[in-house]
């Protein structure tokens, strides 16, 4: 799986990886998956899993790096 690194607080920035990998993007401290409610799972650096669950958006976690999984795309957010 590809890696890529969104910076949350300049611009909203989409992340293709490939044609058949999800978007995700993030603003304003919450992380989006463009389109319909994906199965998501989001991990803290330490490996702890924060959230896991279907949905297309995950706030409420506190600032940091968080490894993002969605489908077969795995991305770097930070918060």
């Amino acid at each position: 799986d590809a890696i890529n690194t969104i910076q949350i607080g300049c611009e909203i920035d989409f992340v293709d990886v490939d044609e058949s990998t999800v978007k995700v993007y993030a603003a304003n401290g919450t992380i989006y998956v463009a389109g319909e409610a994906e199965e998501v799972k989001v991990y803290s650096m330490s490996g702890a899993c924060v959230f896991n669950g279907v949905t297309n958006q995950v706030s409420g976690l506190n600032k940091g790096l968080y490894i993002f999984k969605c489908g077969n795309t795995t991305v770097k957010v930070i918060l």
